[in-house]
């Protein structure tokens, strides 16, 4: 829960470069909503959740919210990729898993996307526009706009350093959870298995990787020399914690919510 307030608060500072206040509980509630609609929709739609509340209560366009949600998980996976880079380093050294290597490749490849779609869409916006149909081009601008300016030099340094607190939260979850089943790991090994799961949510192809992290952090606790009923035991409890406590703590939030 410290970390829904964390990632509202950063959240918060992202709103402020368009111009849109709120207060930090409102954010975290309506944050908290839309994380529980990721748990139960695939594709990240509770992101188009998130901003469809904005506009249901504050009149901002879903597109606005939406432009400033895509630059929130932009700067996300950059900073996820760098640490898990560094990390893959001091746990593997020149020997990185293949697989490893795959989903980082996959991480950079969106990276890079995204970021010649932001480049492109500022640059040339005068020559896309035309390519738009005239009923979206308004929408498009919106989104343009949001996304060019929801971060500055001002609170560029205020949003990564919360980044590096929220994966080292979610580090030391893991790290509670391999302590609680009597197993031992380096932290360096157990930072690297965190943002390892969470790049695997990059591509969201189940609701927030279900499936998908597991498989993979099991994998890779396996590879790192646990026995595999240990590493799928380890992979099941940091989901009950992160998805399925999520999940039904979110579903009494959104019966007893006003906002929702």
């Amino acid at each position: 829960y410290a970390m829904v307030l964390i990632t509202s608060l950063r959240w918060k500072s992202l709103l402020e470069s368009i111009k849109f206040k709120a207060r930090i509980f409102e954010l975290a509630e309506i944050f908290f909503l839309g994380q529980f609609m990721n748990t139960i929709l695939p594709a990240r739609l509770g992101d188009v959740y998130k901003a469809q509340l904005i506009k249901k209560n504050y009149g901002v366009p879903r597109s606005t919210i939406i432009g400033n949600l895509f630059v929130e998980k932009f700067l996300d996976i950059i900073a996820l990729i760098v640490l898990l880079m560094v990390s893959s380093v001091f746990v593997f050294g020149k020997s990185v898993p293949e697989g490893v290597k795959n989903v980082i490749a996959v991480g950079i490849t969106a990276v890079a996307l995204a970021l010649i779609a932001l480049i492109a869409s500022n640059k040339f916006k005068n020559y896309l526009k035309f390519l738009i149909p005239k009923r979206f081009r308004n929408i498009a601008n919106l989104f343009q706009r949001s996304a060019s300016s929801s971060i500055s030099a001002k609170n560029l340094p205020f949003v990564l350093a919360l980044t590096i607190v929220l994966w080292g939260l979610e580090s030391f979850i893991l790290y509670l959870v391999i302590l609680s089943l009597g197993l031992e790991l380096q932290f360096s090994s157990i930072i690297f298995i965190a943002l390892f799961a969470n790049l695997l949510m990059v591509v969201p192809l189940t609701p927030s990787g279900l499936g998908i992290v597991e498989v993979g952090v099991a994998g890779v606790l396996t590879f790192m020399g646990f026995e595999r009923n240990a590493a799928i035991s380890v992979a099941i409890l940091n989901s009950i914690i992160t998805y399925w406590n999520l999940m039904l703590d979110g579903f009494v939030v959104y019966v007893f919510s006003k906002k929702s």
